[in-house]
């Protein structure tokens, strides 16, 4: 071949190269949750409902919660804690990088269908797993709140009563982990009406602002 032909045909190449462009594919569903491959948030919110509430306080004057850093809203209503690690792992798959945190607000509706023992557990396996699949993260469990009303609960107090058990079990096997925080709800309490909707499940706006001021609390802490 010609040196002027072969010269030519490297530059066409070499300039197609360079047009080429980087396809970024689609979001998909996992669970019900959007995953976006072109995300690059400082802080993913995993949850239910109550993520989803919280999403929707923030008003769009101030869409994040700590102060310049990008929110990644990985919620929907109804999550269990056994859809996290399908949604936590297609997540990193689709970013290929690691945020700085993960708030987890799930387990409310598992309680009184799965074994308080068997949910500790998981909770557990799955907060570890996150750990030491991103090592870099900071993990942190904002506790189940109360409720007025449980729904599907044939005793609504051994319900409360695991409730609480989760939470505090979950705060203190876990402390010693470098990266992992217990984000509590004190003010949030079931006998104050007040901080709940008609039905006594979901928050009314006051709940949801005292809910989304905790999480803020912890992160602000977190990203001093």
């Amino acid at each position: 071949m010609p040196a002027k032909r072969r010269a030519a045909i490297n530059h066409r190449l070499v300039r197609g190269a360079k047009q080429a462009r980087v396809v970024t594919p689609p979001p998909r569903e996992v669970n019900g949750i959007t995953i976006e491959p072109s995300a690059t948030a400082d802080v993913w919110m995993v949850g239910s409902s109550f993520m989803t509430r919280a999403r929707q306080q923030l008003s769009p004057q101030r869409p994040e919660l700590v102060p310049h850093k990008k929110i990644l809203w990985l919620a929907r209503g109804g999550l269990r804690w056994n859809d996290l690690d399908r949604v936590i792992d297609a997540q990193v798959e689709a970013t290929r990088r690691s945020p700085s945190a993960v708030v987890i607000h799930l387990g409310s509706n598992d309680l009184g269908s799965t074994k308080t023992s068997q949910l500790l557990i998981d909770m557990e396996t799955s907060i570890m797993r996150i750990q030491a699949h991103l090592p870099n993260t900071h993990v942190c469990f904002s506790g189940i709140l109360q409720r007025r009303y449980w729904h599907s609960a044939r005793d609504p107090r051994k319900v409360e009563k695991s409730r609480s058990k989760l939470n505090r079990r979950l705060a203190n096997r876990l402390r010693d982990l470098p990266k992992f925080s217990f984000i509590p709800h004190p003010r949030i309490v079931a006998t104050d009406r007040s901080w709940f909707q008609w039905e006594g499940i979901h928050l009314s706006c006051k709940g949801i602002v005292a809910f989304v001021k905790d999480i803020d609390h912890a992160l602000v802490q977190i990203f001093k």
